[in-house]
C-alpha cells in the first residue's frame, strides 16, 4: 500500500501544499497524512504516518525536504522505515529506497538538501545582521520626501514631509483618505 505524507511550513504556502496533495493522489496513495507545521516543530501527522505504515508499504513524499531538514533526521526516518520493511519514495527526485540506487540517491540528495538549507540560513542571518550593523531599517535607511500635493491626510500629520524607505518609488506616499 502507498501511504502519502504532505507538509507545508506555513499556512501561506497553500498552493504548494495543494500541489503536494494532488501529486500524492496521482501517485496512487491509498491514505495521505498531511499537516501545516514547521519541520522543526512536533509533527504529529508524520509520526502517525510512520506508525501507520506496515511491512511492504511505501511512504511517499513529493520531495525529501518535506520529510526532514537535516541529513541525520532524514537518515533516522529512513532507518525507522527500513526496520519496518517500508520503502521511501520521493516523487520529484525519483527516489525509491527499495533499490540500492534509490538508497544511494536518498543519502546523496539528503546531504545536498541539508547543505542548501544551511546556506539559506546563513544568508538569512546575514540579511538580518547587515541592517543592525549599519543602523538602518530592514527596508533601508529612511529619507524625507515632500507630501503628495493631492493627499487628504498623511499619516505624518502636521508635517510637510513624509518619511519613506529609501529606494521607494518616486511620488509614492502613505496616506489615509479622510
Amino acid at each position: 500500500m502507498r501511504i502519502g505524507y504532505a507538509r507545508s511550513s506555513t499556512i501561506d504556502q497553500e498552493a504548494g501544499f495543494q500541489a503536494q496533495l494532488k501529486a500524492l493522489e496521482a501517485a496512487g496513495c491509498n491514505k495521505v497524512f498531511s499537516e501545516k507545521v514547521s519541520s522543526v516543530a512536533e509533527r504529529e501527522q508524520l509520526e502517525a504516518a510512520l506508525d501507520y505504515v506496515r511491512e511492504g508499504d511505501s511512504l511517499v513524499v513529493t520531495k525529501l525536504d518535506r520529510l526532514a531538514r537535516s541529513v541525520s533526521y532524514l537518515v533516522a526516518i529512513g532507518e525507522r522505515l527500513e526496520f519496518k520493511g517500508v520503502a521511501l519514495k520521493g516523487l520529484e527526485q525519483a527516489i525509491d529506497t527499495s533499490t540500492s540506487t534509490g538508497r544511494l540517491m536518498f543519502n546523496m540528495l539528503g546531504a545536498i538538501a541539508q547543505f542548501e538549507r544551511e546556506l539559506m540560513l546563513e544568508r538569512q542571518r546575514e540579511g538580518v545582521a547587515r541592517p543592525r550593523r549599519t543602523g538602518s531599517t530592514k527596508a533601508g535607511p529612511l529619507q524625507h520626501v515632500p507630501k503628495h500635493p493631492r493627499c487628504y491626510g498623511c499619516i505624518v500629520k502636521g508635517s510637510d514631509q513624509l518619511r519613506l524607505p529609501s529606494g521607494s518609488v518616486s511620488g509614492a506616499h502613505l496616506c489615509i483618505a479622510s
